[in-house]
């Protein structure tokens, strides 16, 4: 990341613009651009830290809002890189029966 730091703070830049325009697609797909990351090393260690850092702790987090939605009218707020994706946490929601909207619906 040091090596294209350019290129990182333009990927920082294009993630936050992605975040506020509510463009999630993109948002999940700048994070997993691979352009930034120089070698096949690096590449292998952002998708190892992707699957623990927000992958696994998307299930984790599925797992123990369900009791409180099955409960309560519930507020949940999360990292923005939790949200999009196949794996994100809006889909595993949605996949357990869940209707997500955004908040200003």
């Amino acid at each position: 990341m040091i090596t294209n730091y350019h290129k990182v703070a333009e990927a920082t830049q294009k993630m936050v613009r992605s975040y506020l325009d509510r463009n999630l697609g993109e948002l999940n797909a700048l994070a997993a651009a691979e352009d930034l990351l120089g070698t096949k090393e690096s590449r292998e260690v952002n998708r190892r830290l992707m699957e623990r850092m927000i992958s696994r702790r998307n299930v984790v987090m599925a797992d123990r809002l369900e009791p409180l939605l099955e409960r309560f009218s519930t507020f949940v707020a999360v990292g923005a890189l939790h949200l999009p994706g196949a794996d994100g946490l809006l889909m595993l929601l949605e996949r357990r029966g869940y209707r997500v909207t955004r908040a200003d619906e």
